[in-house]
């Protein structure tokens, strides 16, 4: 089956963490021997201009849209193709496959947040790394959906208008098959992991369930300060550094005996 992975950020004033998350899926896309392609800000211009006008040019929701029509051309040269938020790490190369037998399939996610100081899970599904099949209709009705919605909601739009906002309702009324070994790290569980503090880390493993290969470091957070955690690069690098250093096991050394995600 010929596979291509796509990623895309923008070429100037990159933050060194970002590249180094770039850097572990060309690693790992390149171990596979996976095509990969990398797209800059150029990848914007396939979004029409009402779209871009209504969302007021703001990045989280073209990319939404944008990665979806590169995904729909790239399946005109290949069987299937991998979407990879620019801020994934993969630190377990190895062990990380993702597959989907759906014909496509989306990501999993636990947000660990404080409530009352003591930590809570929030499960979702979101578009950080998905997966297509050529012929699939999900992608077709996933840019349709994706459109529609900002279209029907001009004015009150968040970032995430098209990824957790959409998928995760949609996935209470239709099930939607999930890509294992790719979780998302939320600032309180990437405190933990920066400074053995197990309370998050452990939360977060109980509630998601499944060992994890790769994660996304919830980039969006970077620069602001949540649940009391200020996401400096010397945090997301400290994080980088544990879980490369260990392959994942500090958070994985917490998870329960294998059992069904269903999450």
């Amino acid at each position: 089956m010929k596979t291509a992975v796509f990623q895309s950020y923008r070429t100037v004033d990159v933050p060194h963490w970002i590249v180094r998350c770039l850097e572990s899926v060309r690693q790992w896309a390149g171990r596979l021997a996976l095509e990969y392609r990398f797209y800059d800000d150029a990848i914007f211009e396939q979004v029409p201009s009402w779209y871009r006008e209504a969302v007021k040019e703001r990045m989280l929701p073209m990319s939404d849209l944008a990665r979806l029509i590169t995904a729909q051309a790239l399946l005109e040269t290949n069987d299937r193709v991998i979407w990879i938020d620019a801020d994934v790490l993969v630190f377990d190369p190895y062990s990380l496959h993702i597959e989907g037998s759906a014909g496509f399939a989306v990501c999993s996610e636990v947000w660990v947040r404080k409530q009352w100081g003591a930590p809570v899970g929030e499960r979702r599904v979101n578009n950080a790394v998905m997966l297509f099949d050529r012929g699939n209709p999900f992608l077709e009705f996933f840019i349709h959906a994706t459109k529609e919605r900002v279209r029907q909601n001009v004015g009150s739009l968040s970032d995430w208008v098209g990824g957790p906002e959409f998928l995760t309702p949609l996935n209470r009324i239709m099930p939607l098959p999930r890509i294992e070994g790719v979780g998302l790290f939320s600032p309180l569980v990437m405190h933990g992991i920066a400074n053995d503090d197990a309370r998050w880390v452990e939360r977060y493993a109980v509630d998601f369930g499944c060992r994890v290969q790769a994660a996304n470091l919830c980039g969006s957070a970077a620069g602001k300060q949540i649940d009391d955690i200020l996401m400096t690069d010397d945090l997301y690098h400290a994080v980088i550094d544990a879980l490369i250093e260990s392959r994942g096991e500090v958070v994985n050394r917490y998870m329960p005996a294998r059992r069904a995600t269903g999450n």
